[in-house]
C-alpha cells in the first residue's frame, strides 16, 4: 500500500482528531429556523438530537480521514519501463502501488489492481515503447481497471508517446494514428495525460482531456544547436534560447520513405570487368574483395558494394571525406529488395540498379564549433547520422547527438557508434537494453522531471514554471 514518506499536509480543524468529540461531549440543541415549505413540505432538521450519531462520536471517522489523506495519491507501473516508475516513486517519497499484469496463452493482457484506489488520484506510468501495440493496450486496460475501481482521477503518464509521428496525412488514404490513440486513451477513462517531448505539438490537440507536456534540456558551453530537419526547428530554437541564445543551424533534407533519409534517385551501372567494386561468388557470408584482387568473370548471386556520398553533379562524381557503404543483394531478375525506390536487375555484363543519394543542405555556420544535434527521438538514426556526416564535412569541431527517446531500431547502434559522434545523450523514457550500450552513449534519467510534474499536477501548481 502506497504511503507518503513526506510530512503530512496540514488539515483543517474539521478533520483533525481533536475535532471529533469524546463520548461524553455534549452539543447545544440543533435548531432549525427555516419554516418555509419546500415543494409543499416543511423542512426537517438533519440533526434533531442534542448529540451527534454514535459513528461520529468514535475515532473511526478520524482514522478514515487520515487514511484517505495518506493514500490520496498512488502510482502504478506497467511493464514498459518499471525502473523509471520506481525512480519516479522514490523521488515523490512513495511506494509503487501493487498491480498484477500477465499475458494469457493467446497473448491477451490481464490487469488486476492489488489494492483499493477508491477516491484516490492515480498515476499510471507506461510508455508505448516496443512492443508498441502491446504496451499501448496494456495502458488502456490499466486505465479501465482504475476507472472501474472508482479512482477519483486517472492520469496516464506516458514518457514516450508512440504513434505521434502519424500526426497528419502526408499521402492519400493514410491514417492519422495519433488522433486514434488519443481517442482510445480518452475513451478508456483517463482524465489527464502527462507526456515527455511529444514528436509534434499538434498531437496534444488531438486529446479532449488536459495534456501536460514536459521536455528535457541540458546545459553546455560554446556550441551551436543543430536541428536535423526542418520539423524540429521550434524545438532546437527553444533549446538554443535556454543556452544563452546559442547560434542555430538547420539541416534541410528530403525524405523518400519511412525511416529513409536519402533522395533523389540516380541510375548507376557497375561493370563486372571495369570497376573498383566487384562481386564475391555466392557464399554463406559474402565478402567484398578489394581491387585488383581476382574477380568473378560473370555476375552471379552475391553482394554488390556501392559507395554512397553527396552527389556533386548529375554525372557519377562523388567527393566526401566520410562515406557509408550500401550492401545490396544481386538477383537474377528485377526484384524489390525492401528498400524504398531501390530495385535490382541482372545483366550479362552489367549489374545495374537504382541508388538513392542524400540531398542535404546546411543552413548556418558550424565551422570550428561544437555542434549539438537535437531531436525528439532516434529511431534508425539515418537522419541524425547523415546530418553528422555533413557537419563534419563543413568543419564542425565535435558533433554531439541529444535525443529524448532512444528507440534504437536497427541499424541505429552501428550508425551511432561509427565514430561520427563525440557523445550520444539520451534519456530513460524508454528502457535501453545492455546490448544497445556503446562507449559514446550517455543515458540520463527523467525521474525527477516526471516526479516533480506529477507533484505539481496533484497540488494544482504550475507545470510550465519548471522550464522558466
Amino acid at each position: 500500500m502506497a504511503s507518503l514518506l513526506l510530512p503530512p499536509p496540514t488539515t483543517s480543524p474539521l478533520f483533525s482528531r481533536s475535532a471529533f468529540p469524546t463520548p461524553t461531549a455534549r452539543f447545544s440543541p440543533a435548531r432549525c429556523e427555516l419554516t418555509d415549505a419546500v415543494n409543499g413540505k416543511p423542512r426537517v432538521p438533519v440533526l434533531n438530537d442534542q448529540t451527534l450519531p454514535k459513528y461520529l462520536q468514535s475515532r473511526r471517522l478520524g482514522n478514515a480521514v487520515d487514511k484517505n489523506i495518506n493514500n490520496e495519491i498512488k502510482i502504478f507501473s506497467g511493464t514498459g519501463n518499471f525502473m523509471l516508475s520506481q525512480e519516479i516513486a522514490k523521488y515523490m517519497g512513495l511506494n509503487l502501488g501493487s498491480i498484477r499484469i500477465k499475458r494469457f496463452a493467446d497473448g491477451e493482457i490481464y490487469v488486476q489492481l492489488q489494492e483499493s484506489v477508491r477516491g484516490c488520484d492515480v498515476y499510471l506510468v507506461q510508455p508505448t515503447c516496443p512492443p508498441a501495440n502491446e504496451n499501448l493496450m496494456e495502458l488502456l486496460i490499466m486505465i479501465d481497471a482504475c476507472r472501474r475501481a472508482s479512482a477519483k482521477n486517472i492520469t496516464a503518464v506516458i514518457p514516450y508517446f508512440g504513434y505521434a509521428r502519424a500526426d497528419r496525412k502526408t499521402q492519400g488514404r493514410e491514417s492519422i494514428s495519433a488522433k486514434l490513440v488519443a481517442n482510445l486513451i480518452t475513451e478508456a477513462g483517463a482524465d489527464r495525460v502527462l507526456a515527455c517531448d511529444i514528436h509534434s505539438g499538434q498531437s496534444m490537440g488531438y486529446f479532449d482531456i488536459p495534456v501536460d507536456h514536459v521536455y528535457c534540456q541540458i546545459c553546455s558551453g560554446d556550441l551551436v544547436v543543430v536541428s536535423p530537419d526542418v520539423g524540429g526547428v521550434a524545438r532546437a530554437r527553444a533549446f538554443a534560447k535556454k543556452l544563452s541564445d546559442a547560434p542555430l543551424a538547420i539541416v534541410d533534407k528530403r525524405r523518400s520513405g519511412h525511416n529513409v533519409a536519402e533522395c533523389p534517385l540516380k541510375f548507376l551501372m557497375f561493370s563486372a570487368i571495369a570497376t573498383n567494386w566487384f562481386l564475391e561468388p555466392t557464399v554463406s557470408n559474402p565478402k567484398i574483395l578489394p581491387f585488383p584482387r581476382t574477380r568473378p568473370n560473370v555476375l552471379g548471386a552475391g553482394v554488390l558494394l556501392a559507395k554512397t556520398s553527396h552527389c556533386l553533379a548529375h554525372t557519377a562524381q562523388f567527393s566526401s571525406s566520410r562515406t557509408s557503404l550500401l550492401y545490396l543483394r544481386v538477383l537474377t531478375s528485377e526484384t524489390d529488395v525492401g528498400i524504398p525506390n531501390i530495385k535490382i536487375s541482372h545483366d550479362v555484363q552489367m549489374a545495374k540498379f537504382l541508388l538513392q543519394f542524400m540531398v542535404m543542405n546546411l543552413i548556418g555556420d558550424v565551422k570550428g564549433k561544437v555542434a549539438v544535434m537535437l531531436d525528439d527521438m532516434i529511431d534508425t538514426a539515418g537522419t541524425i547520422a547523415k546530418g553528422a556526416e555533413l557537419l563534419h564535412d563543413v568543419g564542425a569541431r565535435e558533433v554531439y547527438a541529444c535525443s529524448t527517446h532512444a528507440v534504437f531500431s536497427p541499424p541505429a547502434i552501428e550508425r551511432l557508434s561509427s565514430g561520427l559522434f563525440h557523445e550520444v545523450i539520451v534519456t530513460n523514457t524508454l528502457p535501453v537494453s545492455e546490448e544497445n550500450y556503446f562507449p559514446q552513449l550517455t543515458v540520463l534519467s527523467v525521474a525527477n522531471l516526471m516526479g516533480e510534474t506529477i507533484r505539481r499536477v496533484h497540488d494544482d501548481c504550475s507545470v510550465s514554471s519548471i522550464f522558466q
